[in-house]
């Protein structure tokens, strides 16, 4: 296998690893909703497995990110920031629960904190 195939298995093995943790779920929740063992998506994230385009397009579908994204070779920045890890964890949300939230959001919104 040549070098750079190598380094493309790396890059989507920690692409799948960066996003996962962004969601803020485990291997086996991950494994579980993509249709694979967590022993395979470990050696996916790890570098050492050979994927078929199947088989991320799987876990991208189950982390609701497109496929792309686990190509993407720009360093990660800021990869604990609020905002990524809001964002991350909002599309990862059914339809029904990102309406409940916005209904939350802007019950906060009118809600006014009383100074003790």
């Amino acid at each position: 296998m040549s070098d750079s195939l190598i380094k493309l298995f790396i890059i989507v093995g920690e692409n799948v690893k960066h996003y996962r943790n962004l969601i803020g779920i485990s291997q086996e929740a991950l494994a579980e909703k993509a249709g694979i063992t967590y022993q395979y998506l470990g050696k996916i994230e790890r570098g050492i497995a050979k994927p078929t385009i199947e088989v991320l397009n799987a876990i991208a579908e189950a982390m609701n990110i497109g496929v792309f994204e686990l190509f993407n070779s720009k360093e990660k920045k800021e990869t604990n920031s609020a905002d990524q890890k809001l964002i991350s964890r909002f599309n990862y949300l059914s339809k029904g629960q990102q309406d409940m939230l916005f209904e939350y959001i802007e019950i906060l919104k009118d809600f006014e904190v009383k100074k003790v």
